[in-house]
């Protein structure tokens, strides 16, 4: 995943980068992305052709803890196995 950046007078400017987090899948990413000055990390994936995702909102001036990525990988997983129990 390359870094992408947008900024149109028309339009609210938006970045997106990788954000390497152990313990996730092969076939998910996980990315930071930032909208209008709002910072946000999530994870993606297809698992059993089914789309899963966890967005995680920071609170202003705020930057992502272990403990922030911690529960967003576990939040992403706990989902996955819940999938591949059924």
């Amino acid at each position: 995943m390359a870094n992408v950046e947008r900024s149109n007078i028309k339009e609210t400017p938006f970045t997106v980068s990788p954000l390497p987090l152990p313990g996730l899948p092969r076939w998910s990413t996980a990315y930071r992305f930032n909208v209008g000055g709002v910072h946000n990390a999530g994870i993606v994936g297809l698992c059993r052709g089914l789309y899963v995702s966890v967005v995680f909102t920071q609170q202003s001036g705020g930057d992502l803890s272990p403990n922030d990525t911690n529960a967003l990988v576990k939040l992403f997983n706990d989902q996955v196995a819940k999938l591949e129990a059924i």
